[in-house]
């Protein structure tokens, strides 16, 4: 007899802890929507060889501009985009995706700047 059973009680063998509560869950994300998103930055990195979108002059507004244009086609009932054959509101996501970059990037340059 192990001494865990002499002693009355069993030893139960260790929980693995997997330390996650607060972190993002990525799972939650619609996988078929990320996809329709993908394939609009494959097919931006196409269009645009080389051009990284960070780097665009006035990109928020640009971004911000795009992702409205390809909404109100939605809107108006044109569900695909007819120069890549993919949906606008995917565009519309990729775009809103990429203002979002710019502006996160934006906000870690000046809190940077003020920790200097």
């Amino acid at each position: 007899m192990t001494r865990a059973k002499v002693a009355g009680f069993v030893k139960k063998p260790p929980k693995h802890v997997k330390n996650d509560e607060g972190k993002p869950r990525f799972t939650l994300v619609p996988p078929r929507a990320l996809l329709a998103v993908a394939e609009c930055f494959t097919y931006g990195a196409e269009k645009y060889p080389g051009n990284d979108f960070r780097q665009v002059e006035n990109a928020y507004q640009r971004y911000d501009d795009a992702a409205r244009r390809h909404m109100n086609a939605a809107d108006q009932g044109e569900i695909i985009d007819p120069e890549s054959g993919l949906p606008h509101l995917a565009h519309a996501a990729s775009n809103l995706l990429m203002q979002l970059e710019v502006l996160i990037l934006a906000m870690d340059q000046r809190g940077d700047e003020e920790d200097e």
